[in-house]
């Protein structure tokens, strides 16, 4: 099996330890590098892959691609919905995309980590092992690697007023800086390994990251005060949100037919959040003679693959895709594509960048533009300057 050299240092640095952090950067290959860490491990009880139900296809396939057993394997749903106790105590447990380990209150978090601390080897692995803000990383660190938390840091509201900045809102503690970055970076470095394309030698052509401001709808405003008007009441942050992406929509869709009329990229993949955005959007670019495939969260594995080979093979102009379904797991769009369109960006910028990464990837070899779609003077406004402050956070943690 011929590995990268990176990927060997990726493997020794897993087995050096029993608790690992592998945080590269998305599409490095941190699922090879985990299968062959537990190759090498030699013959130990059966370990445990817990991961999202999207991404058990991608480890699959990697095992058949090189040549390694498959693990046994489990979402964190099935894993929740079970009795996970009788999981009992692990050789190895592999925690992939384990940000989604970061709400200490969750189900998901108390049940998946507990079995890791049991484990003799716990290998956490991410692309994004902080989302939005240092919060994220108190679970990790207080069931994993409690000898590294900080004298006086205890709980998750010592973490949050150690290494963050926040005021309080209604909603509740709203983060909008950090504290003591160089500390908490200097304690991950004890037990994460975070790489990019360039730290291990590898070149792909840049990516451009366009905010595209639409103006501010006349009749999304209007819609929003009959229905405040009918319901008595103001509509929610995510109600309004999901109007706001239908009014989006029909527009966004019109602008990528028209460029693709003008022979502008030979094709795209657009990413929306609510269904019923996703169902305009297809209706308006196939009305306007267009080839779409795709997939949402309800799709089979065999529905998935067959929407990827369709749109490699050319026979589809845009791969229409909800974000939570295809934002991982997803490989080979960047055959065809180098224009990717985000029309309801994620509230944060590291899974923002991981959509972005469906095309921005090893094998690309076109620049890649990304759009973010907002409406000026709406909630995408705020959202907008809310992802620029976690990108300074992120910079400030991570390098």
């Amino acid at each position: 099996m011929n590995l990268y050299p990176y990927q060997e240092t990726g493997v020794e640095f897993l087995l050096e330890a029993p608790r690992r952090y592998l945080a590269d950067r998305m599409g490095l290959g941190k699922t090879v590098q985990a299968l062959v860490a537990l190759q090498r491990l030699g013959p130990i009880d059966p370990p445990l892959v817990i991961a999202p139900a999207g991404a058990i296809p991608t480890w699959r396939e990697q095992s058949r691609k090189f040549g390694v057993p498959a693990p046994p394997m489990i979402s964190y749903t099935g894993f929740i919905h079970k009795d996970w106790r009788r999981f009992g105590r692990p050789s190895v447990v592999i925690l992939d995309e384990a940000h989604y380990c970061k709400t200490p209150s969750a189900q998901r978090t108390k049940a998946a980590l507990k079995v890791a601390q049991s484990a003799d080897r716990a290998w956490l692995l991410s692309g994004t092992p902080m989302p939005n803000d240092p919060r994220e990383l108190y679970t990790a660190f207080k069931m994993l690697w409690p000898d590294l938390m900080p004298e006086g840091v205890r709980t998750a509201a010592d973490w949050r007023d150690h290494y963050t900045k926040w005021r309080p809102t209604t909603f509740g503690p709203k983060v909008y800086g950090t504290r003591n970055a160089a500390d908490l970076r200097r304690r991950l470095d004890t037990f994460m390994l975070r790489r990019g394309l360039r730290d291990v030698g590898l070149e792909i052509p840049p990516v451009r990251v366009d905010v595209q401001f639409l103006p501010y709808m006349r009749e999304f405003a209007e819609e929003l005060g009959r229905i405040e008007q009918t319901r008595g009441l103001d509509l929610s942050h995510a109600e309004t949100r999901r109007l706001l992406g239908v009014h989006k929509a029909g527009p966004v869709a019109k602008t990528i037919a028209a460029e693709m009329r003008d022979r502008a990229y030979p094709a795209i993949v657009v990413m929306y959040y609510h269904l019923d955005v996703g169902g305009e959007v297809g209706r308006v670019l196939r009305e306007a003679g267009l080839r779409v495939v795709g997939f949402d969260g309800s799709a089979t594995e065999r529905e998935r693959t067959l929407a990827i080979n369709t749109f490699r093979a050319e026979g589809a102009d845009v791969f229409l895709v909800q974000q939570g379904a295809g934002g991982t797991g997803v490989d080979g769009l960047q055959d065809r594509a180098s224009e990717i369109v985000l029309l309801e960006p994620h509230y944060s910028p590291e899974i923002n960048a991981q959509y972005i990464k469906r095309v921005h990837r090893i094998g690309q070899d076109r620049p890649v533009r990304a759009r973010l779609f907002a409406v000026d003077g709406s909630a995408d406004a705020g959202l907008m300057d809310s992802l620029a402050a976690k990108v300074a956070m992120h910079r400030e943690v991570f390098g």
